[in-house]
């Protein structure tokens, strides 16, 4: 019984777990895509392609992390979350001291 537990507990940390590497990967590819596509002279393609393979990774990922179990896709869903406060707050544009010393 004890056992059983310990399994399940693991689990579910793999879920939460990999749904925020799914999230690192989703969002960060997103802002990727956002950088390449400004310098680019076709930012639809990089749009399209992009917004085809994070969608189709992220959807397999959901599959097999969260199986049949509405816990594990739940907790794989806040892991994803979770990614994307993390890719927000890493990819934020950080003031200039420059701009700070003319206020």
């Amino acid at each position: 019984m004890r056992m059983e537990k310990m399994i399940e507990i693991i689990e579910m940390g793999e879920a939460a777990a990999g749904g925020f590497f799914l999230g690192v990967l989703f969002f960060g590819g997103l802002w990727l895509t956002v950088v390449k596509s400004l310098v680019s002279k076709r930012p639809w393609v990089w749009f399209l392609i992009s917004m085809i393979v994070r969608t189709s990774i992220t959807l397999a990922g959901f599959y097999v992390l969260g199986g049949t179990s509405v816990k594990r896709l739940l907790l794989c869903s806040g892991g994803f979350i979770a990614a994307r406060i993390f890719v927000v707050m890493f990819t934020k544009e950080r003031p200039r001291e420059e701009a700070k010393s003319c206020i």
